[in-house]
C-alpha cells in the first residue's frame, strides 16, 4: 500500500465527508420533511442529530476509497469502523459541549470543530491501518459492532431515547417529536 497515495486519500475523505455531511445536514428542510430525511439528516439539534448527518458521507467514502485504493478489506475496514466509532464519541461530547455552551452563538465554532473531528477520524484510520500489525484480526468484532451501531441509528430515529444526547434544548423534545409538536 503505497502510504503517500492513502494519506492524501484520508485528506480528501475527510474533506468529502465534511462538505458532504453538510449537504445531507440539511436534507430534512430541502426535501421538505420527507420520512427518507429522517434517518439520514438532522431533524432537531440534539447531540444526536447533530453527528447523523455526517455518517452516510463517512460508509459512502469508506466504500470509495476501497475502490480506488484495494487495500485488504479486514484491516482496512476494521480500521475504518474503530475511526469511525472514536469520531462518533469525540463527535457527541463535543456536540453537548457545543450545545452547553455556546448553542448558537458561533456556527464556525461548531462546524470547524466538526471538521477537526471528521479530520481525527481519518487520521486514526490511517494510523491504525498502516501501524497495526494485527488489526485484521479484530475484522469479526468490528463488524459486529457496526451492525450494532446501524441498528441503533435506524431504530433511535423513530424511537428517541430520553437522554441528554437526544434533548434538543430548542424544542424541548426527543427526536422525532421535535418536528411533530
Amino acid at each position: 500500500m503505497d502510504k503517500k497515495r492513502l494519506i492524501k486519500m484520508e485528506l480528501f475523505g475527510a474533506a468529502f465527508v465534511f462538505l458532504f455531511g453538510l449537504l445531507v445536514k440539511y436534507a430534512y428542510i430541502l426535501s421538505g420533511g420527507d420520512v427518507w430525511s429522517y434517518f439520514i439528516s438532522s431533524i432537531n439539534n440534539s447531540a444526536w442529530e447533530q453527528m447523523k448527518p455526517f455518517t452516510f458521507p463517512f460508509f459512502i467514502w469508506t466504500v470509495i476509497e476501497m475502490a480506488i485504493l484495494r487495500p485488504s478489506v479486514a484491516g482496512f475496514a476494521t480500521s475504518k469502523i474503530v475511526a469511525f466509532y472514536i469520531y462518533w464519541a469525540f463527535g457527541l461530547f463535543y456536540m453537548v459541549m457545543y450545545n452547553s455552551f455556546f448553542e448558537g452563538v458561533w456556527r464556525a465554532l461548531l462546524f470547524g470543530g466538526l471538521f477537526i473531528i471528521i479530520l481525527f477520524g481519518h487520521f486514526v484510520s490511517y494510523e491504525l491501518f498502516t501501524k497495526a500489525k494485527a488489526i485484521e484480526n479484530f475484522f469479526v468484532p468490528a463488524l459486529a459492532a457496526i451492525v450494532i451501531f446501524i441498528a441503533m441509528f435506524i431504530l433511535f430515529t423513530p424511537y428517541t431515547p430520553h437522554g441528554a444526547l437526544f434533548f434538543d434544548a430548542a424544542s424541548g423534545t426527543y427526536g422525532l417529536a421535535a418536528i411533530h409538536s
